[in-house]
């Protein structure tokens, strides 16, 4: 990066006002020793300050700053465990690029509101019988009717079965995440809001589950017994492979394929095979529209991470209500239509309501679990 490039993010991020002590000192040495750079900073504060500043703005390019995000993020093997590298949030203003980087811990946030109703992931049997599985930081074993589960912090990494095998259901409540080996060694990840039901043991001659909201799972090859994935709208079959499913908005079912080959089959019949780099979504004609996908992009929610890319503000409130709890009125249409792009990290919820606020002058205040937004 130029001096006048590292110039450029440092005007904006005291703009903004995000600027870290670090960035303010290198600042300092670097119109301390330069005549051109303290030179090149006055032309910034000329050119661009006041009522230009939309100006200096619109020369951010929105899906390069992006990608220097999530290159920066998976870099990182311990991404939500010391530091976020990068960017709060990339918003787009009036039509105008907007963007800047943080640079602090990621932690939970401790406030009233996280607190508020915690709900637990629940796993419950075919006769109804059901149990918290809560966070644990070692290995344990939890006896669950005739089950043992091995479990460990936000997992259960075996499950034993001492009779038939029984029908289970795992529950992930809103702004959770939990992660489930089978007992053929397939492992699913499932985002919050969703549901996997599963056999303890597969003893027929396929392997079949059934899902709701997101999950990635890991399929354990078997040539002999086929593994389905049954989605409302269609089944995903495989023998061993990685892939992404989303179901949560109805009649748009997605299945992004990162390894190995599937098979897709729609109610009506209709078939579509998939490669690797491939996204398909189950048209409301029944036919599959096949694309190319972003993996940084749709596996980031396994790292607490949702990319939005040029989205309706309003389009941000599911995703909201999922990772949060939380309700998000829009006092406006308009407000609602604005378009954004960036990130948002789960329990981040008060750093992207206060660059939003920074970025594009909207308000906004919590009462009672719910975000109300106005300008």
């Amino acid at each position: 990066m130029s001096d006048y490039e590292q110039l450029k993010q440092f005007y904006l991020e005291k703009l903004v006002g995000v600027i870290t002590a670090e960035d303010e000192l290198l600042l300092q040495t670097m119109l301390y020793n330069s005549a051109k750079n303290r030179e090149a900073w006055e032309k910034l504060e000329i050119e661009f300050g006041g009522k230009n500043t939309e100006l200096f703005l619109d020369n951010i390019n929105v899906d390069e700053d992006l990608e220097k995000v999530k290159r920066n993020i998976s870099k990182s093997s311990n991404f939500g465990l010391k530091r976020l590298l990068v960017a709060a949030s990339l918003l787009i203003v009036s039509g105008l690029a907007f963007f800047f980087y943080l640079t602090t811990p990621l932690e939970f946030e401790n406030t009233k509101l996280a607190e508020n109703e915690i709900n637990q992931v629940q796993l419950i049997s075919e006769s109804g019988a059901s149990i918290e599985l809560t966070n644990q930081k070692k290995a344990r074993a939890i006896k669950f009717g005739q089950l043992t589960l091995k479990t460990s912090e936000n997992s259960i990494e075996s499950i034993e079965d001492e009779t038939a095998s029984e029908i289970q259901t795992l529950i992930v409540p809103k702004k959770l995440n939990y992660q489930i080996t089978l007992s053929d060694g397939t492992k699913v990840w499932l985002n919050s809001s969703s549901k996997l039901k599963f056999p303890t043991s597969f003893n027929a001659n396929t392997r079949e589950v059934f899902v709701e909201g997101e999950v990635y799972l890991e399929v354990a090859k078997n040539p002999e017994k086929p593994f389905i994935v049954h989605t409302v709208d269609y089944d995903i079959r495989v023998l061993g492979t990685k892939f992404n499913v989303n179901t949560y908005e109805p009649k748009l079912v997605k299945t992004a394929l990162v390894e190995g080959s599937v098979s897709l089959v729609a109610k009506n019949g209709a078939e579509k095979k998939l490669n690797p780099g491939s996204e398909a979504t189950l048209t409301s004609g029944q036919t599959f529209l096949i694309q190319p996908f972003d993996k940084d992009d749709v596996l980031a929610w396994r790292k607490g991470i949702y990319y939005f890319h040029h989205v309706p503000l309003v389009e941000l409130i599911p995703v909201i209500e999922r990772w949060f709890g939380m309700q998000m009125e829009i006092e406006r249409k308009d407000l609602g239509n604005l378009r954004i792009s960036g990130l948002l990290e789960k329990n981040q919820i008060s750093t992207f309501l206060k660059d939003l606020k920074s970025s594009s002058g909207i308000n906004s205040r919590i009462e009672e679990n719910v975000i109300y937004i106005k300008k």
